[in-house]
C-alpha cells in the first residue's frame, strides 16, 4: 500500500514480518521497556555507523568487525571523529534515537491553520524516551498513573526485570501489552532493493508511515516505537484483549498479534 509512495521501483522480493505479543504489569515496566529499546537503538546504530564507515573506506566486513571487537561507546565516537571526521552526536536523531509514534494534542488543522479546540494528531518524532522530559510533557499518553513516575516514583526495575515477562502469558486483568513487529531477513531485503547503509532514510520513513497507519486502524494503540527494521506498539490490555494460556485454540493474545502483523505487512506493500 505504501511502498510506491516512497520508492519508484517495484518489489523485487516480498518483505517478511514476525509478530509477537508480550504482557507487562504496569506503566513503569512499559517505560523501562521503551528505554531499553532506545538504548539498543543507540548501541546498534553506533556500531553500524562505524562498521559501514570502515567498509566504505576499504576494509572487508570481517576486518571491520574485528576492528570494532571489544570497543566501547567512547572508542567508537573517537574512531568516527578521528578517521572519518564524523561527530556521532550530529547524526540525525531518527537514526540515533529511533521513531516514536503517538497522538499529540494540537491546536492546528491538517494544513497548519490554528483552531480553537484541541484535537489529536498522529505524530512521528525522535525524542529521548529514557529521561523524564518527554513523559512530563506528554502525561496524557500513558494516563494519569504516569504522573507518579514523573513526580517521584523511585522503583528500580530495569532491563533484567523487563526481560522476565518475555515468557509469561498469564497476567492479571488491566495490564499492558507490547506488540512487536520485526522484519525477517531484512539484510537480504535491503540488499536486493539497494538500501543505503548504515541507514536508509526513505526506508525508515516508509516504516514510520506504516506505523502511523497502524495507529489509525487500531484506536487502542496508544504509542509506537521503532528503529531499523522493527516496530513495537503499546496497548492497554483492558481495552484490547485478555492474555491467557490456552492449548487448544488461538488466544486473544495470538489473535491481536496476527492482526497487527497482517496489517503492518499489508501497509508496507
Amino acid at each position: 500500500m505504501k511502498w510506491k509512495d516512497f520508492f519508484p521501483n517495484d518489489f523485487k522480493e516480498t518483505p517478511y514480518f514476525d509478530g509477537r505479543v508480550v504482557c507487562y504489569p504496569n506503566i513503569k515496566t512499559i517505560r523501562d521497556y521503551l528505554a531499553w529499546r532506545q538504548v539498543d537503538c543507540h548501541i546498534n546504530n553506533q556500531y553500524n555507523t562505524c562498521f559501514w564507515a570502515l567498509v566504505k573506506s576499504g576494509k572487508t566486513e570481517k576486518e571491520a568487525h574485528q576492528a570494532l571487537k571489544g570497543t566501547f561507546s567512547k572508542d567508537k565516537n573517537k574512531l568516527l571523529l578521528q578517521q572519518f571526521q564524523v561527530n556521532y552526536n550530529d547524526e540525525p536523531a531518527v537514526f540515533r534515537k529511533g521513531s516514536s509514534v503517538y497522538r499529540d494534542k494540537v491546536k492546528t488543522d491538517d494544513c497548519g491553520n490554528p483552531i480553537k479546540r484541541t484535537r489529536e494528531a498522529i505524530t512521528v518524532s525522535s525524542f529521548d524516551l529514557i529521561g523524564p522530559e518527554f513523559w512530563e510533557n506528554h502525561q496524557y499518553i500513558l494516563g494519569e498513573a504516569s504522573d507518579y513516575l514523573c513526580l517521584g516514583g523511585k522503583e528500580k526495575y530495569g532491563y533484567e526485570y523487563v526481560k522476565k515477562f518475555d515468557d509469561i502469558h498469564r497476567l492479571p486483568y488491566s495490564n499492558w501489552t507490547i506488540v512487536r513487529i520485526s522484519a525477517c531477513q531484512f539484510d537480504q531485503f535491503s540488499l536486493i532493493h539497494s538500501f543505503d547503509k548504515p541507514n536508509d532514510e526513505t526506508a525508515l520513513r516508509l516504516m514510520n508511515a506504516c506505523a502511523s497507519l497502524m495507529m489509525e486502524q487500531f484506536p487502542d494503540i496508544i504509542f509506537g516505537y521503532g528503529f531499523d527494521n522493527e516496530y513495537r506498539y503499546d496497548l492497554p490490555l483492558e481495552n484490547c484483549c485478555v492474555c491467557m494460556e490456552n492449548t487448544t485454540k488461538k488466544t486473544d493474545k495470538d489473535k491481536i498479534c496476527v492482526s497487527a502483523w497482517h496489517n503492518f505487512a499489508s501497509f508496507h506493500q
